[in-house]
């Protein structure tokens, strides 16, 4: 296994005039040489349950260690 992590982030949606005084951060990482089996499994699971994740689907950051 390397040392390189991808990192995927996504926030709540905080607006100035929303009333809502908080706003959430989420990290979710994992080993860059599993990414294509977790994408693969994680629209398996999609399809399973006919939904789209609300996450945005881009290119990964890469964090080595």
């Amino acid at each position: 296994m390397s040392g390189t992590f991808n990192l995927y982030c996504d926030e709540s949606c905080h607006l100035p005039h929303d009333r809502q005084p908080l706003m959430v951060l989420g990290v979710v990482s994992c080993p860059a040489e599993k990414a294509r089996e977790v994408a693969v499994r994680l629209r398996e699971i999609e399809q399973a349950h006919s939904q789209r994740s609300p996450g945005k689907r881009s290119a990964p950051g890469a964090l080595s260690g």
